[in-house]
């Protein structure tokens, strides 16, 4: 009974190993022939993915053209398996676009089969492009300078204040793009700038938020700003003012005749400034216009440097004989 079961296993073993054999001259077989078969050379299509150049500066692309594009080549077996796991890239250069009317373009790529031929190596032949037409939109690409607008947040320490105007390297940037696209473009902003107690000086270089469409071209990307700040402290100066539109035969006397000019200055700019930078100016015309029985002071000039400029009083009471 024993012997009878080695036997029997012993013949299980042989046939496995016959069919392991068997399987591996199958394979052997299917090897060579699939290398005779790649060696060979064929006749057929394949497709490669599509990339442009050379389109004119003056225009723009209005439609998203073709990403593919279909070619009959005569190659070796080897090469067709190859485009099957990669595909290539292959470029049509624009320049050689026709004008067919108004916006609209062609290009015949069977006119330019040694363009495609080209971008192949010598074992390839390219025999023929299966799209004969190839049409694009094209629109003249116009020009526009927009303002730059920084995108400020910013709250100061107590006693800090900008000692001048917050400068831009920049005030305005170009842009080139379809102009029905520049038409809605009124403005540029930086990227957020936001500062809380903010004591010290800021230089840096700030981004521009710019669209992300392609069609459009930006001379900037970004902008240096730089915020000067300084140490404030508040002081005041009396100073007179003028009268406007008084008739000539009036006379006139007011009380007072001086007014206190209260603001706010940096302690670097405190020695510059002096009470003839400011102007203050009453027009009697006004009052006289709202029948008002006093003048109301404005200011009319100041310098740059100041602000949180107030008057006191805010009225002044007159007399006059005419």
């Amino acid at each position: 009974m024993i012997k009878q079961r080695l036997n029997n296993s012993k013949d299980l073993l042989f046939k496995n190993k016959n069919i392991k054999m068997f399987l591996f001259f199958v394979f052997l077989s299917f090897l060579f022939w699939l290398l005779i078969n790649l060696s060979k050379e064929y006749i057929s299509s394949a497709q490669f993915n599509l990339t442009y150049s050379n389109l004119s500066k003056s225009k723009v692309l209005q439609n998203t053209p073709l990403n593919k594009l279909k070619l009959e080549i005569k190659a070796h077996g080897f090469k067709f398996l190859t485009y099957q796991f990669k595909r290539k890239d292959i470029n049509i250069n624009l320049a050689y676009l026709q004008h067919l009317k108004n916006d609209t373009y062609f290009y015949l790529p069977n006119s330019h089969i040694r363009d495609f031929q080209l971008q192949f190596s010598n074992d390839i032949e390219v025999l023929a492009v299966a799209a004969d037409t190839l049409f694009f939109k094209l629109t003249s690409n116009a020009e526009k300078k927009v303002k730059i607008t920084p995108d400020l947040d910013i709250t100061f320490k107590s006693g800090y204040n900008l000692a001048s105007p917050i400068i831009i390297s920049s005030d305005s940037v170009l842009i080139q793009g379809p102009k029905t696209i520049l038409d809605s473009i009124n403005e540029v902003k930086t990227a957020p700038i936001q500062f809380n107690d903010l004591a010290e000086n800021f230089e840096d270089d700030v981004a521009l938020k710019i669209s992300k469409n392609p069609k459009l071209n930006y001379s900037l990307k970004s902008v240096k700003i730089n915020i000067t700040v300084d140490k404030f402290t508040e002081t005041r100066i009396v100073k007179t003012f003028d009268i406007i539109n008084l008739p000539k035969s009036h006379t006139i006397t007011t009380i007072p005749k001086e007014v206190t000019v209260k603001y706010q200055v940096s302690l670097s700019n405190f020695n510059k400034v002096n009470a003839s930078m400011f102007v203050i100016r009453c027009d009697y015309a006004t009052s006289l216009k709202d029948s008002l029985n006093y003048l109301i002071p404005r200011l009319i000039t100041k310098p740059a440097f100041v602000n949180a400029v107030t008057l006191t009083p805010n009225r002044i009471e007159y007399l006059i004989k005419e």
